[in-house]
């Protein structure tokens, strides 16, 4: 997609990364961390083209959110699975995201690193607990009420983080009151 946009003269190509890509520890953040390092190296070798990147946590009611997923599971009569009772995500609407993105393009001079204020971190705990009130069942903790839908534990999986951090630090404010970029400008 770089050369591409290079090649047919694009001004601006922003990079839709991931809080994965903090520290990563499975395939996905490791692909998101190199693709905001391919970034890197492109907006250092060609002046044409602004390139910059900006890094969030899960939008609400996307395939890889697990929203549909533990609506699914309540649908079906449960049960709900969630990694740990401690596990906790960031969260933004579609809506919040694409503005944000739109907006940090509109900040980008050249290979910044930017970072959408996704507010505090959610249990996903929690998160489950209320789809469950909200689609109209009771939740349980106990595996014998067969009128309730029970959340089982299921351990965190594989390059799977207890908490999700957007950035490490070494960030200051934009004119956005939203977005953040990193002091260094360089992918971190």
């Amino acid at each position: 997609l770089l050369e591409y946009s290079i090649r047919k003269e694009v001004s601006k190509f922003i990079l839709v990364s991931s809080d994965k890509a903090t520290d990563p520890a499975n395939v996905m953040g490791l692909t998101k961390f190199l693709s905001e390092k391919l970034c890197d190296q492109y907006s250092k070798k060609h002046n044409n083209i602004v390139i910059s990147k900006v890094r969030f946590g899960n939008v609400l009611d996307t395939s890889g959110s697990v929203i549909p997923i533990f609506k699914k599971q309540i649908e079906n009569g449960g049960p709900v699975t969630v990694s740990d009772k401690n596990v906790t995500r960031y969260f933004m609407t579609k809506e919040e995201s694409v503005e944000l993105i739109l907006q940090s393009s509109l900040i980008a001079k050249s290979n910044e690193l930017f970072f959408l204020d996704m507010g505090k971190p959610v249990k996903i705990y929690n998160v489950a607990k209320t789809m469950i009130n909200l689609m109209g069942k009771k939740f349980t903790n106990k595996n014998n009420d067969k009128n309730a839908i029970t959340i089982i534990f299921k351990g965190l999986e594989k390059g799977e983080k207890m908490h999700e951090k957007i950035h490490n630090g070494n960030i200051e404010k934009t004119s956005h009151k939203r977005i953040y970029i990193s002091k260094k400008n360089q992918t971190n």
